[in-house]
């Protein structure tokens, strides 16, 4: 529970504009995922490094456009006129 604690205060902290901002000029992180797991490192200590699950970054990115990509996927069937329907 701890480490789900941790992740809901990043993003609560960084979901403003100007938390936006902070992980786009991060000096360190690589990319999103390594600025989470930089952010967990300094809340939760060492727990915060068994994030990764055996992924690499490029699965992770992956798995985020997916995700994305059926989020608005959704957002749009949502306004379309006849309702949405299973393919």
């Amino acid at each position: 529970m701890e480490l789900r604690a941790a992740l809901d205060g990043i993003a609560a902290e960084h979901s403003s504009d100007a938390g936006k901002a902070e992980v786009r000029d991060h000096a360190t992180a690589e990319d999103i995922h390594h600025f989470v797991e930089l952010k967990l490192v300094e809340g939760v200590g060492s727990l915060g490094l068994k994030l990764h699950t055996g992924r690499s970054r490029n699965e992770q990115i992956a798995t985020d456009l997916r995700l994305y990509v059926r989020a608005e996927i959704e957002s749009v069937w949502k306004g379309w006129p006849h309702g949405p329907r299973r393919w």
